[in-house]
């Protein structure tokens, strides 16, 4: 449609906008109701027009009612007909349409489409009506704005904000890394929302003026009257001046905010815009210290000062840095005030959010600027009260455990977390080897760390206690035999850093391996549960990253679900335990020829699995532990492997020594594990002249004559025996010409019948 059209659809549709601006009434009944609602409550009839959400959206989405309304645009709250979903719905009104703000709306879908983090509202779609009209679906946020909350109680507690801040830096640092500035942050623009847990998360939101770039300061936006967008309040002196604005232009955005927060007041006021522009340009920032009767670590003060430098050089430079500033802050002041002191300060403020005033400010939902995705408030104060509750209770339990001097699960977990995270602090490995459940992640909240090791295993963790932690460098997390559902994945998805995952013996299925595709640097999956099938398989095999896959102890995959690992190109090692296995299944998996290691250990692999695995031309290394269904005539097959380089058969009770000597022909066999074989002296002749360089014969049968064959393999590293399974005398004349090369392990109590 040219933008002539769209000027013929305004016309056509400026009058009922403008009567839509104060009243709707119904078509069946002529009741007059607010703008804000779209169905008649007497009879449910529509009372929106085609003209206001097309045709096609209609049919698509069921609208609920208006969120908020706004010069520009409006936002709705609608449910998805197909997914039965609550999404909004953000609609350019069409008296607006022009081809200058039509660019705009689509800039900020474009920005927000770049960008996947846990504090950024996303874009699930974006498009134009029939009448030409810009939209976006977007995802539905229940929060309330920090501006409505600084409003309604004034400024917010030190140890809560700071939390709050540290969660905006992170979401602009990934938005600034990828080439979008905000440009229009401000407490109107950043939700706070309830999740159930006692710490709230942010979600940034309105993107309306975010500028996409290529790492170079660009101009300030202005619009075709000369007028700089943003907000005066929140806005850098160079954006401001319609000067060159970069990613220090957001820095000190977020200092403006810094200090309303902290302090109740805006840094700068007027009775004019332009007074409060002449402000940021020319006037030095007041300290929050002068603002506040509240007192406020040292650090906390010249932080928000440095942010709001009039020149951006001397302001941080990144955002990151002003996060890891941030971070010592907190973590200064909870050491120095006490362990319980945040906590007691985050309880107080949800407290807050349970007062009349703040019921009353939510229920009557005032609709603030178009931007703004407000809450189903009744869940809101729901969730509120209900968090409010678990503090009560679990300060009484706490209180009474430590006048008895015992502990109970919840709290011992609470102690081992804060004393974990001390460590973790110093970049150690985090492990939690008490029983916890999500809320007591909280603790996460409180503690800037730097480790990237986690262990949760046994525990009673579900899902939603994990968003503490994607703020945190996590590179591995095990969460192995705990109560993880799916719903867990939906935090784990946002920790962007994470190479290793475990969830062995979980609840977690095909949904929720399907947000592990959004993963770009998940390398190594271990998922050793009954819950995976073909299906799975195929999700699975959506995760191009990864290069170790662990899917053992299960019996729901075919050959079917084998066949997809082809579509890993990087994948490199496959561990198959316990799994069963025929030749249907062996053929599925030597179409994926990139993999190098395979584990079939205690599988039932057999002969005829053992000729298709051959085909695996790229297999460096074979682990066929504990396994007995296999004979000398499957292990000949091993020879047509030109790269294997190492043979692990520990505990094969079936094979002959004369069976296993075909291991000397392996042309390139450099590491060999027979232990608890019935392996002997024929198979130590035949392997000496190979460029072994590991050997494990401890309870073989092996005699001196066969130990001493080894001395002829010119890079032996080690050969690992049992003391006493060589005499002193043997022992002594092999290391004459081996030194260094033997290792003893402990005689083991073998059960075997050799």
């Amino acid at each position: 449609m040219s933008l002539e059209d769209h000027m013929d659809v305004n016309a056509r549709t400026s009058e009922a906008q403008s009567s839509l601006t104060q009243s709707r009434v119904c078509s069946q009944c002529g009741l007059s109701v607010s703008f804000s609602v779209t169905r008649c409550p007497n009879d449910g009839t529509s009372l929106l027009t085609k003209s206001e959400i097309g045709t096609e959206l209609a049919s698509q989405y069921e609208f609920l009612s208006v969120i908020a309304s706004g010069g520009m645009g409006i936002i709705y709250e609608a449910r998805n007909l197909v997914l039965n979903q609550k999404m909004a719905v953000k609609m350019m009104k069409t008296e607006k349409l022009d081809e200058k703000n039509v660019k705009r709306f689509k800039k900020e879908a474009e920005a927000l489409a770049a960008l996947e983090h846990p504090n950024i509202i996303h874009v699930r779609h974006y498009g134009l009506t029939e009448n030409g009209q810009p939209y976006m679906v977007l995802d539905y946020v229940e929060g309330t704005s920090m501006s409505q909350l600084i409003q309604s109680r004034g400024p917010i507690p030190v140890a809560f904000a700071i939390q709050f801040f540290i969660q905006i830096a992170d979401a602009l640092s990934h938005a600034h890394e990828r080439g979008v500035w905000h440009q229009d942050l401000k407490p109107n623009n950043i939700m706070i929302c309830q999740s159930g847990l006692a710490i709230p998360y942010i979600k940034l939101i309105d993107f309306g003026i975010a500028k996409i770039i290529n790492g170079e300061a660009t101009p300030a936006g202005l619009t075709d009257t000369g007028d700089i967008l943003g907000s005066p309040a929140y806005m850098s002196p160079e954006q401001a001046s319609g000067g060159k604005v970069d990613e220090r232009t957001d820095i000190y955005s977020l200092g403006c905010v810094m200090f309303e927060a902290l302090t109740g007041t805006q840094p700068f006021s007027g009775t004019t815009a332009l007074e409060v522009i002449a402000h940021q340009v020319n006037t030095k920032a007041p300290s929050i210290e002068d603002r506040a009767l509240s007192e406020f670590p040292q650090s906390l003060v010249q932080i928000v000062a440095k942010t709001l430098e009039k020149n951006a050089d001397q302001r941080y430079q990144s955002m990151a840095e002003l996060r890891d500033a941030l971070a010592k802050v907190l973590k200064n002041d909870h050491e120095d005030t006490g362990q319980f002191r945040a906590r007691t300060q985050t309880e107080q403020f949800k407290d807050s959010l349970n007062t009349p005033t703040a019921k009353a400010l939510m229920v009557t939902g005032i609709v603030i600027t178009m931007t703004i995705l407000f809450t189903n408030i009744c869940l809101l104060i729901a969730e509120a009260t209900h968090d409010r509750e678990v503090a009560l209770a679990r300060k009484k339990i706490k209180d009474e455990a430590e006048a008895a001097n015992v502990y109970d699960e919840p709290v011992l977990a609470r102690q081992m977390i804060r004393e974990g995270l001390t460590k973790w602090r110093a970049g150690g490995r985090f492990q939690l080897k008490v029983d916890c459940d999500d809320s007591t992640l909280d603790e996460f909240g409180l503690y800037p760390a730097q480790a990237t090791y986690v262990e949760l295993e046994n525990t009673n963790i579900k899902g939603p206690g994990l968003a503490y932690l994607i703020r945190y460098p996590v590179d591995f997390l095990t969460m192995n035999d705990s109560s993880m559902t799916d719903r867990a994945m939906l935090e784990i998805k946002h920790m962007k850093r994470l190479r290793e995952l475990q969830v062995d013996a979980t609840s977690v299925t095909k949904a929720g391996f399907e947000q592990l595709r959004e993963m770009p640097n998940l390398t190594r999956l271990s998922a050793r549960t009954d819950r995976l099938n073909d299906e799975t398989m195929r999700v699975i095999a959506d995760i191009k990253s990864l290069e170790h896959l662990q899917c053992g102890r299960n019996e729901g995959i075919t050959a079917v679900g084998y066949a997809y690992l082809k579509k890993l190109p990087h994948l490199n090692c496959l561990d198959m335990l316990q799994n069963p296995i025929d030749a249907s299944i062996a053929r599925a998996i030597s179409q994926a020829t990139q993999i190098r290691i395979l584990n079939f250990e205690r599988t039932n692999i057999n002969d005829d699995c053992l000729r298709e695995i051959c085909n695996l031309k790229n297999l460096e290394e074979l682990l066929l532990t504990d396994c007995k269904h296999f004979t000398g005539v499957g292990l000949k097959y091993l020879v047509k492997l030109p790269g294997l380089k190492s043979v692990k058969l520990d505990r094969d009770s079936q094979l002959s020594d004369k069976e296993m000597m075909v291991l000397g022909d392996l042309p390139k066999l450099t590491n060999l594990d027979i232990r608890r074989t019935k392996v002997g002296d024929l198979t130590m002749e035949k392997i000496a002249h190979r460029d072994l360089t590991h050997l494990y014969i401890q309870h073989t049968r092996v005699t001196a004559r066969g130990l001493l064959q080894l001395v002829n393999c010119k890079h032996l590293k080690l050969v690992e025996v049992e003391k006493n399974q060589f005499s002193p005398a043997t022992i002594e004349q092999f290391e004459k010409q081996k030194p260094g090369v033997i290792r003893f392990v402990q005689q083991e109590d073998y059960n075997d019948d050799f």
